[in-house]
């Protein structure tokens, strides 16, 4: 059987869950004004506490997309 990773988003790591929320919701602001690099930064912040969620890695590779890094990071999960 499959081990989860210790950094998951878990109840026992919700305080992790709760701030990439809080990372990506900077980063949402960025994005919106269209401060991509600052954006990406964000992104990958919720990533390194929650690398569960599709969301931040979608979003991060729309922001990437937008400032042509194209394979910036390719082969980071």
């Amino acid at each position: 059987m499959a081990s989860v990773s210790s950094d998951a988003a878990t109840p026992e790591n919700s305080s992790n869950a709760d701030q990439a929320e809080k990372f990506k919701f900077e980063a949402n602001e960025f994005f919106k004004f269209e401060k991509y690099a600052q954006a990406v930064e964000f992104y990958t912040k919720a990533i390194e506490l929650n690398p569960v969620s599709a969301v931040y890695y979608a979003n991060r590779s729309i922001a990437n997309h937008r400032l042509e890094n194209f394979g910036e990071f390719q082969g980071q999960c």
